[in-house]
């Protein structure tokens, strides 16, 4: 309950570090934000990315590339729920397999970058060596 004291606080840093992103990504074609439709405001909870990344493999490559160059970790959704393997145990998984091609097509290719920075001097370093490691990487 005591978060909910400084809630505005946090999501406003959250949006501050989007910013960042959205700059960032600005720079790179092959990467494509998550777009906020008019009218909405964003939590930032994550920073969403569509990667270039079809196959799994360049995905972690990637990943690699980054942490091994000193940059931040990045979440991954590789998978939809019924994907999961506790689902695909379920009795209606059949049912389920295929019903959303779009998300079974986006979903792995999506790079949730994190936006829980502790102030923005923190984030803007980390941004920087993301920036670098985007630029050096082989695509």
């Amino acid at each position: 309950m005591a978060q909910f004291e400084k809630v505005e606080e946090k999501v406003k840093i959250r949006r501050d570090i989007a910013k960042m992103y959205n700059e960032l990504f600005l720079k790179f074609d092959n990467f494509e934000p998550q777009e906020v439709p008019k009218n909405y405001k964003h939590s930032y909870f994550t920073y969403s990315v569509k990667s270039p990344f079809k196959e799994l493999d360049k995905w972690k490559s990637f990943y690699n590339h980054n942490v091994d160059n000193g940059g931040d970790t990045f979440y991954a959704m590789m998978s939809t729920v019924y994907e999961e393997i506790i689902m695909r145990k379920h009795k209606d998984y059949k049912y389920w397999k295929n019903s959303c091609p779009i998300t079974e097509e986006i979903q792995p290719r999506c790079i949730l970058f994190k936006t829980n920075y502790r102030s923005l001097e923190e984030a803007e370093k980390n941004i920087g060596i993301l920036e670098k490691n985007l630029k050096s990487f082989k695509f």
